[in-house]
């Protein structure tokens, strides 16, 4: 009965604390998209503040278009081409704004919002022809004709203005013999939980973590994490916005959630420092 009962209380807690990070996250918030190339359904897109995103790896597969990292540069290449605008991370898999690929690799792109669907074609941009379902329509890649059948929500290609990269996070794991730490990622932002940073010129950096007891013993105090910047500097998380509790951790245990330091703007963090009373401090460079 005892542990039928311990069984019972962890799966609750576990999935309490799951469906609050699921809200915590803004998950719930993210709509969804068809991604459709040529006549054929390649995977989901999403709508995140407005904008709209779709698997970078499935479209350029389908399109027989290369897709590559280049660590140099810390850029997403496609056909030989830099993605020049934000590129995210959601479940594990990678998004960039539907008219990079579009941009890379000349091949035509709208978003129909009336049909909820990203349409690629597999001509270029130059025929100004999209094939949806067997139907073709002309449109401009300018602007759309008063004369077209298309309806009004759908958008043409249009390449944003002074876009700026913000590379996906690579997650990385550190360990020793008492702690295994995972970041799965990183983000910057000016307000967490409806609070703003304390100062105009700083930002918040939010470290998604997981936290796993790694040894055979019971271990109480599971150490303090602090961030260093790219210029040495060392910062200390703000409790009241962070979503990570210190607890008790039994051989095999995980705790998970997320971090928030307050750094400068014009700094970039660097290293998540792990500091205990019995190990040398753990550190997990995060660039």
């Amino acid at each position: 009965m005892s542990k039928i009962f311990y069984k019972a209380t962890f799966l609750t807690l576990y999935l309490g604390i799951s469906i609050f990070l699921f809200y915590t996250l803004g998950y719930a918030e993210i709509k969804t998209v068809n991604v459709i190339v040529g006549n054929n359904s390649v995977g989901t897109g999403i709508i995140n503040k407005g904008t709209v995103y779709v698997p970078v790896h499935s479209v350029t597969n389908a399109l027989g278009k290369s897709c590559k990292w280049n660590p140099e540069k810390k850029r997403i290449v496609i056909n030989g081409k830099n993605v020049a605008g934000k590129a995210i991370r959601y479940r594990q898999v990678i998004y960039i704004p539907y008219y990079e690929i579009a941009n890379c690799t000349g091949i035509s792109s709208i978003y129909d919002g009336k049909n909820n669907s990203v349409i690629y074609s597999y001509e270029a941009n130059a025929s100004n022809i999209v094939s949806f379902m067997g139907n073709t329509k002309a449109i401009k890649t300018a602007s759309i004709p008063k004369s077209s059948n298309i309806n009004s929500n759908t958008v043409a290609v249009v390449p944003p203005k002074g876009g700026f990269i913000d590379e996906p996070f690579i997650p990385v794991i550190g360990e020793n013999d008492v702690f295994k730490v995972a970041v799965t990622n990183v983000e910057n932002k000016d307000q967490v939980k409806a609070q703003s940073v304390s100062n105009p010129s700083n930002k918040f950096v939010i470290v998604h973590l997981s936290q796993q007891n790694v040894s055979d013993e019971v271990q109480i105090y599971t150490g303090k994490f602090a961030l260093m910047d790219n210029k040495q500097r060392i910062y200390e998380y703000s409790e009241g916005v962070s979503n990570f509790w210190l607890v008790v951790l039994r051989p095999g245990g995980s705790n998970f959630g997320y971090i928030v330091f307050e750094i400068p703007k014009d700094s970039e963090p660097s290293k998540l420092i792990l500091s205990t009373t019995s190990r040398p401090p753990l550190a997990l460079n995060l660039k």
